[in-house]
């Protein structure tokens, strides 16, 4: 496997919030009504992304009573930063936030346009996430595990509508201004797109990463 190196990745962080090492992208103590400006992107060029089988790991910790920020990761061809508030229609993302009990995933095309989600076991524990899309399908599955080695799934997160939209930026957070002030503290890390090496005069093929190849998702394919 082959991290990002998110250091190469442009960031904006006027609260000083912000913690990026090569692996990973930490915010601490971020207030839902932080602002939009809050952010780490990098541009891959245009129509990059297109078949996805991206594996990151995530978490939240409330910091006050209620539920915590909205962090998103997300794929879009727009430069406007704003979480979910500046997704289109087609732009998608994942989300990491906090209820206050537990820590939350979600998976979101444009603003709540479509939307799922699940709940880990307790509040500050790592899901262990892996997004998958085959080339130009309008389906984006997320599936969340409890472990690294991605064998305890805890769900299945499904959307659909982003037609075949290829996509140029993978914003590794993008803070959603929204919801008042409470705050809480989470992460993305260890973000592996599982790219093969380029083909000559083209993109870059998509591999298939070592848990498709030993079948830990059975029948479904993406």
């Amino acid at each position: 496997m082959a991290y990002e190196d998110l250091t190469t990745f442009t960031e904006s962080d006027p609260g000083g919030v912000l913690t990026v090492t090569a692996s990973k992208v930490l915010a601490t103590s971020i207030a839902n009504n932080f602002g939009a400006t809050t952010y780490l992107v990098k541009d891959y060029g245009a129509d990059y992304f297109d078949a996805l089988d991206v594996d990151l790991a995530s978490s939240s910790v409330i910091v006050d009573s209620g539920h915590g920020a909205y962090d998103m990761f997300c794929f879009k061809n727009s430069t406007t930063a704003g979480g979910f508030n500046a997704l289109s229609s087609t732009e998608f993302g994942l989300m990491m936030n906090d209820d206050g009990t537990n820590s939350r995933v979600g998976l979101m095309r444009g603003s709540f346009t479509a939307f799922d989600s699940c709940q880990m076991s307790a509040d500050n524990v790592t899901a262990y996430l892996t997004l998958g899309r085959s080339a130009g399908n309008t389906e984006v599955t997320l599936y969340v595990y409890s472990d690294s080695d991605r064998t305890s799934l805890v769900d299945a997160l499904v959307i659909s509508g982003v037609s075949s939209t290829k996509y140029r930026y993978l914003w590794a957070f993008d803070h959603t201004n929204q919801f008042g002030t409470l705050r809480h503290t989470a992460y993305f890390e260890n973000v592996d797109l599982n790219l093969a090496p380029p083909e000559t005069g083209g993109q870059p093929r998509m591999a298939r990463s070592e848990h498709l190849r030993r079948g830990l998702f059975g029948s479904r394919t993406f």
